[in-house]
């Protein structure tokens, strides 16, 4: 499961790209039916907070009680703030591989993450060659 959110300048933008990517990943990469060797869900948390707001560390926890191992990531703020949907794209793959990256194999075994890399970069390919799809990220946010 991939939640993706940030300061009120992001938030939304990034909420929507991070929903059309995991869309275009969807053939190659099922979040839902991916077997891991432990019951619990995998939360990849990623947020675009603007360095005037503070940071949010990256990170792991172990929701115990929810079944569920979150892996936080930051998104470099500047590129995704001020880019074009390429830069966007670009600053959401690197949170969502270095995301990936950080949670333990015992929880997620490096053949499934390599998998999960190469359906990130089949999706951007697949939202690059829809413009339509990437309209609403062409502007800057600020």
């Amino acid at each position: 499961m991939v939640l993706a959110g940030g300061s009120p300048e992001a938030a939304q933008s990034v909420n929507a790209l991070a929903a059309e990517l995991v869309y275009a990943m969807g053939r190659d990469f099922d979040f839902e039916r991916v077997a891991l060797p432990k019951s619990d869900a995998i939360v990849l948390s990623l947020s675009a907070v603007a360095p005037m707001r503070g940071a949010i560390p990256n990170g792991t926890s172990h929701k115990r009680s929810q079944k569920e191992f979150w892996s936080s990531y930051s998104i470099d703020f500047v590129p995704y703030a001020t880019g074009d949907a390429n830069a966007k794209l670009a600053a959401l793959s690197d949170a969502l591989l270095g995301a990936v990256n950080q949670v333990p194999d015992n929880r997620m075994p490096s053949e499934i993450k390599i998998r999960f890399a190469a359906a990130l970069e089949t999706g951007i390919a697949l939202l690059q060659s829809d413009i339509e799809r990437l309209r609403p990220f062409q502007r800057p946010l600020v």
